[in-house]
């Protein structure tokens, strides 16, 4: 199932482009009296290494409350001070990208406001921490991350599957996908990368970050599963602490194996660091690197600089913040949200912060559809929830919808409960040394790509 969410925002917003936008839905009219405010939950890093994402992703959220209780709030039909609308008010707490934190912050944000739906920590490591708080508490979660966390609810057993009780609902695909399509990128383009001998991956990922850990699962297990280990090999896997800020020994060690390929699943400011220390090394000039979702964000491409012409850098995404596709419509859709973001927050966004649109989204339809706060009835209207009950211009490819229709996946369909199953755009950043900026463009998948892939 191919499921691409980017986020929705109403197409009446004053800042939209004179570009043809979808066509909203009824949102709730003035005829239904405000009655009451529904608490929505961010639990998510405002500090530490992941803090910009964590920032994204609120200030997102924030924009959608903004706007939905602009137009009258959510409607609910059995709220708890009766029928009427609801306005949308969102309490904030700060994890600080840090695991013994996380479960007191989440907790105490709980206890205190008692959120109907709580959108969670972009940092893998955070969330498993929180999983014996979100059960305990039957707290309904919203998964920002890419790690297994998304797919298991156990810190200790990293294979548990979501069951259809889990309070975690995971509105991004796993990580496991990055390294799957790691491999298919490469495969493909195998003859122009290295015609001659199997190219040579080296792998970083941040040590004991489930993100990480689940990205190289992908990747090795699809090598072994597809039986290319004559022509993809892993040749050196590195498990970076997240204070280094040093990779000159490691780089050293790496570049004397002449890799192809060198796939980062590090934080973005540890991307900046080893690549630029990477510019040092000729053998690893015009390598392949291949950096993940929080990477694609303008701030991360300007330090970056000369280091995308170094390097062949490439993004996979589910939002490119600048790049288009192929498809008309679509880039209509990206470009209402960059402009809204933009208007609200004063600069742009990186891919993450879609994510809080996305969610946002997601999560007032689905208590508008249960028309309560309870939580049973909330999280059975996410695991039914489909596209037309979504009553905002979500600006989706849904293509197709599972058997059912939904837009949180069964089993039945392929996918875990709980869990969509999302298309990712391989963007790659070109930088030009006339202007000393970099450019990005959608090379990956072919039918969206608007240039093929330099390597």
């Amino acid at each position: 199932m191919i499921v691409v969410i980017v986020g929705g925002v109403a197409a009446y917003y004053a800042t939209r482009p004179p570009a043809p936008t979808p066509t909203p839905t009824p949102t709730p009219t003035p005829t239904h009296a405000i009655v009451g405010q529904v608490n929505i939950g961010i639990a998510t890093d405002l500090t530490g290494p992941f803090g910009f994402a964590g920032e994204e992703i609120s200030k997102a959220a924030q924009m959608v409350a903004d706007q939905v209780n602009t137009q009258g709030g959510i409607y609910l039909s059995n709220g708890p001070n009766g029928p009427g609308n609801y306005k949308v008010n969102l309490v904030l707490t700060d994890d600080q990208t840090n695991p013994s934190v996380g479960p007191t912050a989440l907790l105490q944000l709980y206890t205190t406001y008692h959120p109907v739906v709580t959108i969670g920590t972009a940092f893998s490591g955070v969330m498993y921490a929180e999983v014996s708080t979100i059960e305990q508490y039957n707290i309904i979660y919203i998964s920002n991350i890419g790690g297994v966390g998304g797919i298991t609810v156990s810190s200790t057993n990293y294979q548990t599957p979501l069951t259809q009780n889990d309070m975690i609902i995971h509105i991004e695909p796993t990580a496991y996908l990055f390294g799957s399509q790691i491999v298919q990128f490469l495969m493909e383009y195998k003859n122009q990368i290295n015609p001659s001998g199997p190219i040579k991956i080296v792998y970083f990922g941040e040590q004991g970050e489930p993100t990480a850990m689940d990205e190289f699962k992908g990747l090795n297990m699809s090598i072994q599963q597809m039986g290319l280990q004559n022509e993809l090999q892993i040749v050196s896997v590195q498990w970076v602490p997240v204070t280094t800020t040093s990779f000159e020994s490691t780089l050293s060690s790496v570049a004397s194996l002449s890799p192809n390929v060198i796939v980062i699943a590090l934080p973005p400011p540890q991307i900046i660091t080893l690549l630029q220390q990477g510019m040092s090394f000729p053998q690893l000039k015009g390598d392949l690197a291949v950096a993940w979702t929080p990477a694609d964000d303008p701030a991360v491409y300007s330090a970056l600089g000369k280091a995308t012409s170094y390097f062949n850098y490439f993004v996979i995404t589910n939002l490119p913040t600048n790049a288009n596709t192929t498809d008309v419509a679509l880039n209509q859709r990206w470009q209402i949200y960059r402009n809204e973001y933009l208007a609200f927050a004063g600069e742009p966004f990186g891919a993450l912060g879609s994510f809080g649109i996305d969610q946002m989204y997601i999560s007032l339809a689905a208590i508008m559809k249960a028309g309560t706060t309870n939580t049973s009835q909330v999280l059975a209207a996410f695991q039914s929830l489909t596209p037309s009950e979504v009553p905002w211009p979500l600006a989706s490819v849904y293509n197709p919808f599972p058997p059912n229709n939904t837009l949180i996946g069964p089993p039945s369909a392929g996918l875990l409960y709980n869990s969509v199953n999302m298309t990712y755009f391989w963007v790659q950043a070109f930088y030009n040394s006339t202007s000393n900026s970099v450019s990005t463009q959608v090379v990956w998948p072919s039918q969206y790509a608007t240039t093929q892939p330099v390597l």
